[in-house]
């Protein structure tokens, strides 16, 4: 029997990002993927600002934002009631994004609108660059069984054959329908069936409908064939999603013909020419895994959450998943860390996936508000009265545009939710409260608020090392623990001494006027809130695990709480440990 110390059952984009995580830290794994090969229709796009930063760490979001759609064709969320029909207003989402300055001040990357086909492909080669990943496609995972020091993965390849190997963990990144989930017998909670949808992936050249109105998103609001416009390449690719009633139709009755009809008309010119490459189905839901695993088997991405896409959420959740999960999975494996630590994975990811669900479900609810205000609705005639007087333009038009206006900015959560991106803090976990208040990303989604509060994603800030201008995420260590100190930090620099060669490993960064790396705008006070003589314990995972805004009375205590804490292990210094025990 093969021995793989990590399978992954799923090959979809947390699977692959699993796999290039491994391979950057030369753990061998074995991936199985149902499917004959990667996704070639585009589904999941949206790659928020921290899902870069991830992808930042194994090297391929500059190839990620290459292939992206410009920042300039992303501009505008449009409705209307069709391309070259009645415009009922847009959603300028780019001036949200206040120029570079801006977005350099967020992170020292950005957010990217890539298909997931694409996107997979990347993560696909990447996770191949060495030998400890091996990738089968065409290959199902049919059962397990954990025994007291691994698991035994029953697998299936594409020719029938039965076969067995062993592993001392597995994760399960099958996607919503997750088998090793149900075996489990692991529940979801939330609703399920919210919507049924179509989605119609072509091939048509939108540049000039679309001109002066550039974005990915786009709201075909009309009575006879209404839909969600989802521009990838205003080119060459797009795909439109017609929701459907389940009680009166089938997705049998979305022919190609039928469905060729839906695009002339929310085209709006009969003339234009487009091809369908393919037709697909699939169902909105809201739900969490009521468990992240259980013994040695863990679920990433859509196996422990699935969101309404109202929100681009998704993916992006199940990317932190993974960040989260590996660098634990890392730690144990090596031995440096206890078994235990695997479970703060639930503690850290379940609350943050439950917050971001409820976010895109809110989003979704309040997306009829801008039909509302159209004068939209199950009456018919009054519809078509509405629309009309829309049409006709006046003092009635200009009242009616001011509501539906409203109603559009009322929609910005939905495609600007920096806050949560970057702010959402993990409340327990790994790490060790400080006594602050935690902050709540979830009540201003929308707006980002730096902070360094145990539990956040560490901000970024620019800093001077060696005279080159970089991200101080830069300096951090994704192979260990980063302890930041300011300008009089030398009792911690001396303490960090003091650990014994063989101990655990802290990376120091001092970070002032005087010491190696500077800054200019005193950022550890205004954003991380620490004195000179502070002091911050950054995760491999770029999270803080604990803070201390001031020389404590006893540092050598309180850095040895927050070891036994975020990384459950002892500290040993050189005084405790025998001579020759080396």
């Amino acid at each position: 029997m093969r021995e793989f110390p990590v399978t992954i059952v799923g090959g979809g984009p947390s699977g692959l990002l699993a796999s290039a995580l491994l391979t950057r830290h030369g753990i061998e794994h074995l991936v199985v993927e149902a499917r004959q090969g990667l996704h070639r229709a585009p589904q999941a796009h949206v790659l928020n600002t921290r899902s870069l930063e991830i992808f930042r760490q194994i090297g391929v979001d500059t190839r990620i934002l290459d292939a992206a759609t410009v920042v300039e064709k992303q501009r505008y969320i449009t409705y209307f009631d069709q391309l070259k029909g009645l415009s009922y207003g847009a959603l300028d989402i780019g001036a949200r994004r206040s120029g570079q300055d801006f977005l350099e001040s967020l992170s020292p990357t950005r957010a990217a609108n890539l298909p997931q086909d694409q996107l997979e492909e990347i993560l696909f080669e990447k996770a191949q660059q060495s030998e400890v990943a091996t990738i089968r496609f065409g290959t199902r995972c049919t059962g397990h069984a954990q025994t007291s020091d691994g698991v035994i993965v029953d697998l299936s390849d594409e020719n029938g054959q039965d076969y067995q190997v062993r592993s001392d963990y597995l994760i399960s990144a099958e996607g919503a329908g997750s088998g090793t989930r149900r075996r489990m017998g692991i529940e979801m909670e939330g609703p399920v069936g919210i919507a049924h949808f179509i989605t119609v992936y072509f091939k048509s050249d939108l540049a000039g409908l679309l001109k002066g109105r550039e974005g990915v998103v786009h709201w075909c609001l009309n009575l006879k064939t209404p839909g969600i416009l989802v521009v990838h390449d205003d080119k060459e690719r797009s795909v439109l999603m017609i929701q459907y009633n389940p009680e009166t139709h089938s997705p049998e009755d979305f022919t190609e013909a039928v469905c060729a009809d839906y695009l002339r008309n929310i085209i709006g010119d009969e003339s234009h020419p487009f091809e369908i490459k393919s037709l697909d189905t699939w169902v909105m839901n809201a739900q969490v895994a009521k468990s992240y695993g259980e013994g040695r088997v863990f679920l990433v991405g859509d196996a422990a959450h699935r969101f309404p896409p109202t929100g681009g959420l998704g993916l992006n959740t199940g990317a932190q998943d993974v960040y989260n999960f590996i660098w634990k999975l890392r730690e144990v494996l090596s031995g440096n860390a206890e078994a235990s630590l695997l479970e703060t994975y639930e503690t850290e990811c379940r609350p943050m996936a439950l917050v971001n669900c409820q976010h895109s479900l809110t989003n979704m609810l309040r997306g009829v508000e801008v039909p509302n205000a159209i004068g939209l609705g199950e009456d018919a005639d009054l519809s078509e009265t509405n629309i009309a007087i829309l049409r006709q333009g006046g003092q009635a038009a200009a009242e009616r545009q001011a509501t539906i206006q409203e109603a559009i900015e009322g929609q910005l959560p939905h495609y600007v939710s920096y806050g949560l991106d970057l702010g959402s803090v993990y409340e327990a976990g790994a790490l060790v409260r400080d006594g602050e208040a935690i902050v709540d990303a979830a009540e201003n989604p929308v707006e980002y608020r730096p902070n360094a509060q145990p539990g956040a994603r560490f901000p970024h800030f620019w800093v001077k090392h060696g005279g080159v201008r970089k991200s101080v995420h830069d300096l951090l260590s994704y192979d260990g623990f980063t302890m930041i100190v300011g300008p009089d930090g030398s009792a911690w620099k001396s303490l960090l001494a003091e650990l014994d060669e063989c101990s655990f490993g802290i990376n120091l960064v001092e970070i002032g006027p005087q010491q190696a790396v500077q800054n200019e705008d005193d950022a550890l006070a205004r954003l991380c809130g620490i004195a000179g003589d502070g002091a911050i314990l950054v995760r491999p995972d770029g999270h803080v695990a604990w803070r201390e805004k001031s020389l404590p009375a006893n540092p050598k205590a309180s850095l040895e709480q927050a070891i036994a804490a975020a990384f459950p292990t002892k500290l040993r210094w050189r005084d405790d440990v025998p001579a020759g025990a080396h």
